[in-house]
């Protein structure tokens, strides 16, 4: 089952998030060429990305 975690923060011209998502080990196929007869699965992986923004003025922001 997948988790998602995420933060948000805005307060005038500075704009936060954070965001975590995970996914659980899946299914891949159901037969594999190497190992006959055995399914292949995908590991369990995490992923964090976040963003911050600073606006200028209504029409420039500056982004990392």
């Amino acid at each position: 089952m997948p988790r998602v975690f995420s933060l948000i923060y805005e307060k005038g011209p500075l704009s936060l998030r954070a965001a975590y998502n995970e996914r659980s080990r899946y299914l891949l196929t159901v037969r594999e060429e190497i190992a006959p007869f055995l399914p292949l699965y995908s590991g369990s992986f995490g992923h964090l990305d976040g963003t911050i923004l600073y606006s200028i003025d209504e029409h420039f922001k500056i982004g990392f």
